[in-house]
């Protein structure tokens, strides 16, 4: 009696402790979208920022640097060490003629074509090479509680009122592959990234250029996560079915798993779990009827002659492959099972009045059955959740269910029918970007003959009010000079088509970068690549099982009690293998292409870095699905 006095008390301390904490934790918390600047750094952030003019023809570097310092009122500085070694004088010619896009740009273009960058500074620009750019890491704290947080809209709290736990790894994986991938420390560049719970946030060191990439990839998923939180809203409520089930009964198994019998269940860890599971669990698995098969179950009689799985004798120790001593290795541990009977007798007898005590029978219809060290409950959906969170935090790491992570999640109702879904959150600066795919869908008329290649393609760009801009270093290292006769006639095609069909017979393609619509090579396409994300929440989710079907019955293995598990949306890498297979297979990372996808579950997006060109065929796939969806309808 004692024993069981102690065991509650600590139950509720524990308990109470665990509640205060969340308490303390603010419900919602607004988060900016990058870290807040030095006021020098500020300054020099606001002047990459202004438009620019620039024309210039056979000027010095210096002197280009001289003109830009003074037109926007910001201190440059050349590296002039950095660019001795890079082959670059301060006397270097330059020539550039652009207008109406940002300083930020025209800096990357004008540099660019020197194989130089610019690192932002407190209160000055520092012009320097891309090589000891990598010695100037600057490290930022990005906050993103909102982004590890997975959206109510469709991963609701579960029964206590706590979001589905936070996700950083997930976070810092989409960064590490789709923002300059080959610059972070796990594949030998000179940039790490680490995230801080405490702080709800992440930190990195990287380039300037880096973190600006990041900072609009993480403004792009705050974009896509609030316009699908907006469109899923916006359904009618019969096409959201919430939470749907929670409240039918089901029967599980909750299964204890025995730990070593000389060393305190506390210090039992993931180490031993191996052991534990294929010694005490015996790897088994109960045949119980799927979600929405509760008019089947029948709990008090089926947990009477319920049986747990059988229990396969510990395997002996193998030999070394040297063939040393078998008696020198060591001991497999001998498993407690008395004490983990006798916890799973405790949680019999105190279960029903610890957790939600009026929902178990008499009073309500829930109900418990004792077996070898495992219980048989049959309860609602809801107070599964309460159940299994009271054992994540009573016994970590001890308990194993048959249950599946109950998740209750806004259904869509078929997969991908709505047209005017968002199609895609553009980067910044996504007016410019959005007014070049505007003209690229133009239709064009177009006589060539013998013309100079960058003629034609200011000629072209002109019908659809497009910037162009040759990148002649890559022009020259693909054989190919801006007076290349052109001789081609179009007629009623988009401009995207014809630059398309004018550029591949040079082995040429474009990509949009920089405010602008740059005309290179295809091997240089390949390391100027672009990351957008794409909303694809009404693609993956699943569709709401009709109620009036059968209930299947399949083999439900075990999972870990709080161990976070696969959720609904089960359809992402249906999505991407299709992407991968079926546009240009090899262009992507798996086989050793440039482009990546991954997807991001808290926002409902895949995250791409691809070229220009597949970008837009990925953008048609995506469309072309919508559209066979809603005709089926």
């Amino acid at each position: 009696m004692l024993r069981r006095v102690v065991f509650v008390v600590g139950l509720i301390v524990h308990l109470s402790l665990v509640m205060a904490s969340r308490a303390a934790e603010p419900a919602d918390a607004s988060t900016a979208a990058a870290p807040a600047p030095s006021e020098g750094e500020a300054a020099v952030l606001a002047a990459l920022q202004q438009p620019t003019v620039v024309d210039f023809d056979e000027r010095p570097l210096s002197g280009v640097v001289d003109i830009l310092s003074h037109q926007h009122k910001l201190e440059i500085q050349l590296d002039n060490k950095a660019l001795t070694d890079a082959g670059v004088g301060s006397d270097t010619p330059v020539t550039l003629k652009l207008d109406g896009i940002r300083l930020r740009s025209a800096l990357r273009l004008l540099l660019g074509e020197l194989d130089l960058t610019y690192v932002a500074r407190d209160g000055y620009l520092f012009i320097t090479s891309k090589t000891e750019a990598e010695s100037m890491l600057k490290i930022k704290t990005y906050p993103v509680r909102d982004l590890v947080t997975p959206p109510i809209e469709w991963f609701p709290p579960d029964a206590s009122g706590e979001p589905v736990g936070k996700d950083y790894q997930s976070l810092i994986d989409l960064i590490t592959s789709t923002v300059a991938p080959t610059t972070w420390d796990e594949v030998g560049g000179p940039g790490a990234m680490r995230e801080f719970a405490n702080s709800h946030a992440i930190s990195f060191s990287q380039t300037e250029e880096v973190h600006e990439e990041a900072a609009e990839m993480l403004a792009a998923l705050r974009r896509v996560r609030d316009q699908q939180r907006a469109a899923v809203k916006a359904l009618p409520a019969e096409a959201r079915v919430e939470q749907a089930g929670q409240a039918e009964p089901r029967t599980y198994v909750y299964r204890l798993i025995p730990w070593p019998r000389n060393a305190p269940w506390m210090h039992y860890y993931t180490g031993a779990m191996g052991g534990g599971m294929g010694g005490g669990m015996g790897g088994g698995a109960y045949s119980l009827a799927d979600e929405g098969a509760d008019s089947q179950a029948k709990p008090a009689d089926s947990a009477s002659t319920a049986k747990p799985p059988a229990e396969k004798p510990a395997s002996s120790p193998k030999p070394a492959a040297d063939n040393k001593d078998p008696s020198s290795a060591p001991a497999a541990p001998e498993w407690d099972t008395q004490q983990c009977a006798e916890w799973t007798k405790e949680l019999f007898e105190s279960l029903p009045s610890l957790v939600e005590p009026d929902s178990w029978q008499p009073r309500g219809a829930g109900s418990v059955r004792l077996l070898t060290g495992a219980l048989v409950i049959h309860q609602t959906a809801e107070v599964h959740q309460k159940i299994s969170r009271f054992l994540a935090e009573l016994l970590p790491m001890r308990v194993v269910t048959s249950a599946r992570a109950s998740v209750p999640v806004a259904w869509l109702p078929v997969p991908g029918p709505q047209l005017d879904w968002p199609h895609e959150a553009e980067l910044r600066p996504a007016g410019i970007e959005a007014q070049i795919e505007a003209g690229l869908a133009q239709k064009c008329d177009v006589e060539f003959r013998e013309t100079p290649l960058i003629a034609a393609m200011q000629s072209l760009a002109d019908q659809g009010h497009i910037k162009v801009w040759l990148h002649h270093r890559a022009l020259t290292d693909a054989g190919v000079g801006t007076d290349t006769p052109i001789t081609r006639s179009v007629h009623g095609v988009t401009i995207r088509a014809a630059f398309r069909l004018l550029l591949n017979e040079l082995d040429l393609t474009y990509v949009i970068r920089n405010e602008m619509l740059t005309i290179t090579s295809k091997s240089e396409a390949e390391s100027m690549l672009s990351t957008k994300v794409y909303p694809v929440l009404d693609l993956i989710a699943e569709r709401p099982r009709d109620r009036g079907a059968p209930a299947a019955r399949s083999v439900v293995r075990y999972h870990m009690v709080g161990m976070a598990t696969s959720g609904h949306f089960s359809n992402y890498q249906s999505l991407i293998d299709n992407i991968t297979s079926n546009i240009p297979p090899t262009t992507w990372d798996e086989v050793g292409g440039p482009g990546s996808i991954r997807e991001f579950a808290n926002c409902g997006a895949l995250v791409i870095s691809q070229t220009t060109e597949v970008h837009e065929e990925i953008a048609d796939y995506l469309r072309a699905l919508r559209q066979v969806a809603a005709a089926q309808r």
